[in-house]
């Protein structure tokens, strides 16, 4: 029984059924620290789907003690040097950022990709994610020219393994022009946020989140080079989009702010 709750609430969180994704998985949480123990590496799974469940729908106190608890279970199963600790640590430390705990996330970002370099190498998926996630979360704090020699290696091994137009490319791309911008390299910055907007145009919803931070990225970036009229479409659209999320009411006043300065 436990299996199949945890099968749904997969299957429910893949098309991004968020809140009915919640019951089936908390079920299957409770049914493996009862059957398998409550530090177990089953356990560690369904705290995992869960905490993911729980980010998406802006819970973000639950979604740290599930990332946390599973971080505590996979250390002591398989070691704190495993590739799967590593996936821990990545989600811990996106969970941290949505919290506005930067630097905290930033150990926890250093922490996985150091583990997933020595464990995969530089060039697997897995690594050049955990690259992307430290370089985001460096850039978060300011330091840009870092960020962006992380985020462009990324970028550039995730377009050899995968090519040109995969989806995950471009939210590579996001926040690499984001770092370009904020170094005022506004030309690169366009191109980069046009590069992403173009691959999601053809591979998602017209109101998935990613939109959003793309969309909300490119108008900043005309607003800092002085370009407000070229803005206010696309942070009017990013709005849209992130008034509906609820993972983003800190990002509904980045758009908002940014709106305010174009008009």
């Amino acid at each position: 029984r436990a299996q199949l709750d945890l099968v749904i609430g997969n299957h429910l969180s893949r098309q991004e059924k968020w809140k009915e994704a919640l019951e089936p998985l908390v079920r299957a949480l409770g049914t493996f620290e009862r059957l398998a123990g409550p530090r177990d590496a089953k356990t560690g799974e369904a705290l995992t789907r869960l905490g993911n469940v729980q980010t998406r729908l802006g819970a973000f106190d639950e979604a740290e003690r599930s990332h946390g608890r599973a971080l505590e279970i996979f250390s002591e199963t398989l070691g704190p040097e495993h590739p799967r600790t590593a996936t821990s640590l990545d989600q811990l430390a996106k969970v941290l950022t949505q919290q506005g705990r930067f630097s905290q996330a930033q150990v926890m970002h250093e922490r996985a990709l150091s583990v997933r370099e020595k464990a995969l190498g530089a060039e697997r998926p897995q690594t050049l994610l955990s690259m992307a996630n430290l370089g985001s979360a460096l850039s978060q704090q300011g330091e840009y020219a870092r960020a962006q020699d992380l985020l462009e290696r990324a970028a550039s091994g995730w377009e050899r393994h995968y090519g040109v137009k995969d989806e995950r490319l471009a939210s590579l791309l996001n926040p690499l022009a984001n770092a370009l911008a904020r170094q005022g390299r506004y030309v690169q910055a366009e191109q980069a946020y046009r590069r992403g907007l173009d691959i999601f145009q053809k591979s998602l919803a017209a109101d998935n989140p990613r939109f959003g931070n793309a969309l909300t990225g490119l108008g900043a970036c005309y607003v800092l080079s002085n370009a407000g009229k070229k803005a206010v479409p696309l942070l009017e659209r990013a709005l849209a989009i992130r008034e509906k999320d609820n993972t983003a009411a800190r990002d509904v006043g980045e758009t908002r702010f940014f709106l305010a300065q174009a008009l």
